[in-house]
C-alpha cells in the first residue's frame, strides 16, 4: 500500500495545480523559505539564550552534531534520544538533570512542529483565497501548540496533526496533499531544529546553582576527553593526600 501512496499524492497535486494554477506551486517554494527562516530565527533564539547562561556554542554544537545529522536524516526525534543523551553526557551535563529533561522534550517540546502548523495553515487560507484575520491567527498557534505537544517523533507525524489542525479551524484537508508533497523538505528542518533543542532543554529546568555548577564544565576536558574535577572537590583531595602522607 504505502508504495502507491507517491502515485496518489502526485495525481492530488496535479488535480490541484490544475485548478488553482501554477502559482499553487510557487507559493509552495514560498513557504519552503519563510519556513526554514522562522526555524533559523528559534535556533538563534535559543543559542542567544545559552549564551546568557555561559554555554559555549562551538563546544555545545561539536557534541550535538551526531543527534543533529541524525535527527535531520531519519526525520524522528525520538529514535536520536539515546545519541541525544550520550552528547549530554559527554558536555558535562548532571546526570539527575538530562535524565529527566531530555525524554520529557522529546515528547512535549515540538517547537519545529507547532511552527510548521502555523504556516501551513497560513498557507492552505491563501491558496481558497481567504487570509486569515488575526483572531484566527491566534487561534491557530493556540491549537498547533497543543496539538504539537502530543504528535509523535517518527517520520510523516506531523502531516496529520496538520489535518487534525485544518479540520479543527475549518481550512481544506485537500491542501494538506500539497504540503505532502513537500513533506521531506519542511520536515527535515523541522526535526533538526528540535533536536538541536533537546539538548539544550536542560538550561530551562537547573536551578540557579544547577546552572553554575554545569556552566562550568563547559569546554573544561581533558585531552582524552574526560571533565576535570570541581577546584574545590580537587583541593579537598590535594590535602587529605597531603595529610595522608
Amino acid at each position: 500500500m504505502l508504495h502507491y501512496v507517491p502515485i496518489g499524492v502526485f495525481a492530488i497535486v496535479a488535480e490541484t495545480v490544475s485548478q488553482q494554477g501554477l502559482e499553487t506551486l510557487l507559493s509552495l517554494g514560498d513557504m519552503v523559505v519563510v519556513l526554514y527562516f522562522a526555524l533559523a530565527t528559534h535556533l538563534l533564539i535559543y543559542c542567544g539564550i545559552m549564551r546568557l547562561f555561559g554555554v559555549k556554542l562551538r563546544t555545545f554544537f561539536r557534541e550535538a552534531r551526531t543527534p543533529m545529522a541524525t535527527a535531520f536524516a531519519t526525520q524522528s526525534s525520538s529514535g536520536t534520544l539515546p545519541l541525544t543523551i550520550n552528547a549530554a553526557h559527554r558536555l558535562g551535563i548532571s546526570k539527575s538533570i538530562y535524565g529527566f529533561s531530555l525524554p520529557l522534550g522529546a515528547t512535549l517540546n515540538m517547537d519545529g512542529a507547532a511552527i510548521r502548523i502555523a504556516i501551513s495553515a497560513v498557507f492552505a487560507a491563501n491558496v481558497i483565497g481567504a487570509p486569515l484575520d488575526f483572531i484566527s491567527m491566534v487561534q491557530i498557534v493556540l491549537i498547533g501548540t497543543l496539538v504539537s505537544v502530543g504528535t509523535a517523533g517518527v517520520p510523516g507525524a506531523g502531516i496529520i496533526m496538520i489535518a487534525t489542525v485544518f479540520a479543527q479551524v475549518g481550512l481544506p484537508i485537500e491542501t494538506v496533499a500539497l504540503l505532502t508533497a513537500i513533506d521531506a523538505l519542511v520536515g527535515n528542518g523541522g526535526y533538526r531544529v528540535k533536536r538541536d533543542r533537546r539538548s539544550s532543554r536542560y538550561l530551562g529546568h537547573c536551578s540557579k546553582r544547577g546552572r553554575r555548577v554545569e556552566r562550568d564544565h563547559f569546554g573544561r576536558r581533558h585531552r582524552h576527553g574526560k571533565h576535570l574535577h570541581n577546584k574545590r572537590v580537587a583541593n579537598k583531595h590535594h590535602r587529605f593526600t597531603r595529610e595522608l602522607s
